[in-house]
């Protein structure tokens, strides 16, 4: 007589050595659709106990009685712990008396809700998509194989879910201080210094597909970031106990003239396009109203700028108008009072 599935699930299955996966699946098949006898599903089923995790992916049938599962705890109550099975897409009970075999008054303490833990199957029922299980009857041995197994799964369930990967964008800020890192520790003279790192941005632009201006701003972010890493350094080198400690503008502005009187000339060869020079001022001043450590001296570094021929008389005059007509970095402008009053004092003096 052919048995029914119930009556094959339901019988308690020795541990033996795994099979092919493919195997126990299809016997599976067979026993829930009354193909095989009783006798036969026992003696595949008998060698499966740990093939759910030999790397297959989920499938929504049922764990055999005996198998061995990974599952997690999604709510605990007086008389044990209700439990999901992620693999088997279905849900499970662990009764109190199942989860340790220490006695414990309240052994439902250490479980809290999502922990995962490895499992037995004792029942099964397909009619209402539950099971019980037993917590206590898992050897060292067998949980690691489990667990082993499980994290297997989840990564290749993970990589199934995720979208067709891409090749990582490199990002430009990144690749711009690696060029300049690699400038600073270079030997060769300046002309042939400054003849590589251009051609070096060139080949950047190229590949990623950027404006040169882009790369112009980045240029700036990166040499902005290491003034910001010389005056930390000036800042903790400094004895206190100096007479006439210098004042934190006045070693930042001297750190960001280090760099600028440096790089200066390859931003300005850099600044190819028509409106280049305004939108790099116009970067500057949105960049520095952010950091708290260049708002104070913005003024000092635009005076700076101009020395470097970043910008020119004209550039600074078109940033002033922009930023009155909108209304746009008013403290940053009123420190460039003395600056522009200069330059409107040369102009009538020609």
């Amino acid at each position: 007589s052919v048995a029914s599935p119930m009556e094959v699930m339901s019988q308690s299955l020795p541990l033996h050595a795994p099979v092919d996966g493919a195997t126990a699946r299809s016997v599976d098949t067979e026993v829930r659709a009354g193909v095989v006898s009783a006798h036969c599903a026992s003696e595949v089923a008998s060698k499966t106990r740990h093939v759910r995790f030999c790397g297959d992916l989920p499938y929504s049938t049922y764990p055999a009685v005996g198998e061995i599962v990974m599952v997690m705890v999604t709510e605990v109550s007086h008389a044990g712990v209700l439990v999901h099975l992620p693999y088997h897409l279905c849900e499970g009970f662990i009764p109190f008396s199942e989860l340790s075999v220490r006695r414990k008054k309240r052994c439902h303490i250490p479980y809290k809700i999502g922990k995962k833990l490895p499992a037995v199957v004792t029942f099964v029922d397909p009619v209402r998509n539950f099971m019980d299980l037993s917590a206590k009857d898992v050897n060292s041995v067998d949980a690691r194989e489990c667990a082993r197994g499980f994290s297997k799964y989840e990564r290749e369930a993970d990589a199934q879910l995720e979208p067709e990967a891409h090749p990582a964008v490199p990002n430009l800020n990144t690749e711009v201080a690696q060029i300049v890192r690699s400038a600073s520790k270079s030997t060769l003279e300046s002309d042939k210094l400054f003849d590589c790192v251009r051609s070096e941005f060139v080949s950047l632009k190229a590949r990623l597909g950027v404006p040169l201006l882009d790369c112009c701003t980045a240029l700036l972010r990166t040499l902005l970031d290491q003034a910001a890493t010389h005056f930390m350094s000036a800042q903790q080198q400094q004895q206190p106990q100096c007479p006439k400690p210098k004042s934190k503008k006045t070693t930042i502005f001297t750190c960001v003239k280090t760099v600028v009187s440096r790089w200066g000339a390859l931003v300005v060869s850099l600044c190819t396009a028509p409106n280049a020079p305004l939108e790099v001022l116009l970067w500057a001043c949105e960049y520095c109203e952010g950091q708290e450590l260049f708002t104070p001296v913005f003024g000092k570094l635009l005076l700076l700028f101009y020395e470097a021929d970043i910008v020119d008389e004209a550039v600074a005059k078109k940033w002033r108008a922009h930023c009155t007509a909108r209304s746009l970095h008013l403290s940053l402008l009123a420190q460039c009072d003395s600056f522009f009053s200069w330059l409107d004092d040369n102009d009538d003096e020609s």
